[in-house]
């Protein structure tokens, strides 16, 4: 099975690198943003399936980058991790798109490691109901082009239909007209 794929975008370096490495041996592909320009870059090139992503960040913040993610119609998964204690806030990342919200100092990595498994779970799950979407969509065009054609077969069978039954007719009273001489 291929390694989930990871964004870390935090601007502090110490909490990069720690969680990169963790993930790392967790088994994800990781890649690291300190900025959220150059983490929408990477978002971009490597279409990950989780994006861990920090709030308070020189240049475009967490909020900032969270919009961007979303009018790009990006499908991955993002993880806020923030310092910021505040329940309104948290319930309106998760209603802006977000998927989880991890407040520092984080109380041990086991939630960093639940977070990622639930997030890449929601993926999956979600990339299955797309891809079940687009079977459906394809088999029913599918269904319509046939149904078409169906039409199409049912027009041509009545007129070979009433062809052979004006051929028939004639050849009865053809015959009919042959035993009354």
């Amino acid at each position: 099975m291929e390694s989930k794929k990871l964004l870390i975008i935090d601007d502090d370096e110490n909490i990069l690198h720690l969680m990169a490495i963790c993930l790392q041996r967790w088994g994800y592909r990781v890649w690291m943003a300190s900025d959220g320009k150059a983490g929408l870059q990477l978002a971009q090139e490597h279409i990950p399936d989780v994006i861990i992503l920090n709030i308070v960040m020189p240049g475009m913040n967490g909020q900032q980058v969270l919009r961007e993610l979303i009018w790009r119609g990006s499908t991955s998964k993002v993880i806020i991790e923030t310092a910021i204690r505040d329940l309104n806030f948290a319930m309106m990342m998760i209603q802006n798109g977000a998927c989880d919200y991890l407040v520092q100092p984080l109380e041990s990595l086991h939630q960093l490691y639940i977070s990622v498994q639930r997030a890449v779970k929601l993926k999956e799950a979600e990339d299955t109901i797309r891809s079940n979407n687009e079977k459906i969509s394809q088999f029913s065009e599918q269904m319509d082009i046939l149904k078409g054609e169906n039409e199409i077969l049912k027009s041509q069978a009545d007129l070979i239909l009433e062809e052979n039954c004006q051929t028939i007719k004639a050849q009865i009273e053809n015959m009919s007209a042959g035993e009354e001489r």
